[in-house]
C-alpha cells in the first residue's frame, strides 16, 4: 500500500531541519502502519505544529512528537511522531495513531503548545 509520499523537510521548534523521506514513508509507515496511509499532511503538521514534545523513554536522541488528530477519522487519538536527531537534523522513524503520550520519558518533556 502506498500513498504516493514525495516526502518532506520542514523546520521543527528548535529550527532544525526534519525530513520524511518517501522510502521511510512506503517501506516502514505504510507498512507497518497502513492506517496513515491519508495522513502524511498530518504527520508534517505534527512535526510543524506539535501539542507536546517528549523525549524517548528508549533513546535520549530521539524526541516524541504528539499532536491531538481532529482533523482525521480518529479525532481523539493522537498522531505520534518520534523524530532521531543527529548533529540538529531530524529524521521521522516512524508515524502511528495513539491514545495517550506513551513510550516517552515523563521528566524529558521538551515543548509544550501555549
Amino acid at each position: 500500500m502506498s500513498s504516493d509520499c514525495a516526502g518532506f523537510t520542514i523546520v521543527d521548534y528548535k529550527s532544525r531541519t526534519v525530513t520524511l523521506s518517501s522510502e521511510k514513508w512506503d517501506n516502514h509507515i505504510i507498512s507497518r502502519h497502513p492506517e496513515m496511509a491519508d495522513y502524511v499532511s498530518s504527520v508534517e503538521e505534527t512535526v510543524l505544529n506539535p501539542d507536546v514534545v517528549y523525549e524517548s523513554k528508549s533513546d535520549t536522541e530521539t524526541e516524541v512528537f504528539f499532536r491531538l488528530a481532529t482533523e482525521t477519522k480518529h479525532p481523539k487519538l493522537y498522531i505520534t511522531v518520534p523524530v532521531g536527531y543527529n548533529n540538529n537534523k531530524g529524521n521521522v522513524k516512524t508515524a502511528f495513531f495513539q491514545p495517550d503520550f506513551g513510550g516517552i520519558n515523563e521528566k524529558g518533556i521538551k515543548y509544550v503548545k501555549s
